[in-house]
């Protein structure tokens, strides 16, 4: 089986690895994105399939976290055969140890070109309360708490639409953390019940050992801030906490309020990437000057040395 872990924001990282822990296969260890203070138990993501998911963006003028103009149905492998190959190449690589478990947050919005490439996929979707993934992207990514909702809601929307009428299970982050026993014990039941062999419970101890409870950041406690979720987030929220929403035969698009956060956040963050740009040719061109600067300086010191 293809396992593929979807969530953004949400501990997907967490849950590949107690999936991988379980003895579902991560790929090679070399390619895979080294942790980092921002995810110090690591991001257990494929770095090829995070540069190809970026180009595929990219193509749309596009990213993880701009999204206002994008059309997930548009990038499929026909519209991207090169791309598509490099992609087959992949997964050739990781079904050589199948169960394998595969995830890159942005794989969320481009199912349309992965989904077909996939022979036996199973989707495990984790879940988080949206405030405190906006929450966690104020932190990360100074985006605006209404427009990290937006995010979040164009995302969950996403892969519901996507994975309609496949095998796929929810996760709650929150009970992964409460219980990451309890919730590993009854993913791996869901996949076993599917077919899914291979897999078996690991120790207790190396669960609670990897599960930080310190790492659940992001808490929303200012009850004020739930006016800045509109309706159909929390309709949406709630449909998702009690799994009603594996039943909907159709997933509500977003309303016009998040489509239009969504263009202002992208506005933004092109903005806040010009700035980037723009301080770092600053920094260059001034050590630059200042290397110059100290080299003329040291001629002239010889100059007037050679003079005396």
């Amino acid at each position: 089986m293809q396992l593929v872990v979807l969530g953004m924001r949400s501990g997907s990282s967490v849950l590949t690895r107690l999936v991988n822990m379980s003895g579902a296969s991560v790929g090679p260890r070399e390619e895979l994105m080294k942790a980092n203070a921002q995810n110090p138990k690591g991001f257990w993501e494929d770095e090829r399939v995070v540069a190809l998911n970026n180009a595929l963006l990219k193509a749309q003028g596009c990213g993880w976290n701009q999204v206002g103009k994008l059309t997930p149905e548009a990038i499929t492998p026909e519209a991207f055969p090169a791309e598509a190959e490099r992609a087959r190449g992949i997964i050739r690589d990781l079904d050589v140890s199948r169960p394998w478990v595969l995830k890159d947050p942005r794989m969320c919005l481009l199912l349309p070109f992965w989904k077909p490439l996939l022979a036996a996929p199973v989707f495990v979707i984790i879940h988080r309360a949206p405030l405190e993934v906006a929450h966690s992207l104020r932190t990360h990514h100074e985006m605006p708490l209404a427009c990290g909702l937006a995010l979040w809601d164009y995302y969950m929307r996403t892969i519901l639409r996507h994975t309609s009428g496949q095998r796929r299970a929810l996760v709650s982050y929150g009970g992964l953390m409460a219980d990451p026993v309890g919730v590993m014990a009854g993913l791996l039941e869901r996949l076993r019940g599917w077919g899914v062999q291979g897999l078996g419970m690991p120790e207790t101890g190396a669960i609670t050992e990897f599960v930080d409870p310190a790492l659940y950041r992001e808490k929303v406690a200012d009850p004020t801030e739930m006016s800045l979720v509109t309706g159909d987030q929390r309709d949406l929220h709630q449909a998702i906490e009690d799994g009603g929403v594996l039943g909907w035969s159709d997933v509500p698009p977003p309303s016009f309020h998040t489509l239009e956060l969504l263009r202002v956040n992208d506005e933004l963050q092109f903005r806040r990437w010009n700035e980037k740009v723009l301080r770092r040719r600053v920094e260059e061109t001034k050590r630059a000057c200042e290397a110059k600067i100290a080299e003329l300086e040291a001629s002239l010191a010889r100059l007037s040395g050679a003079g005396q």
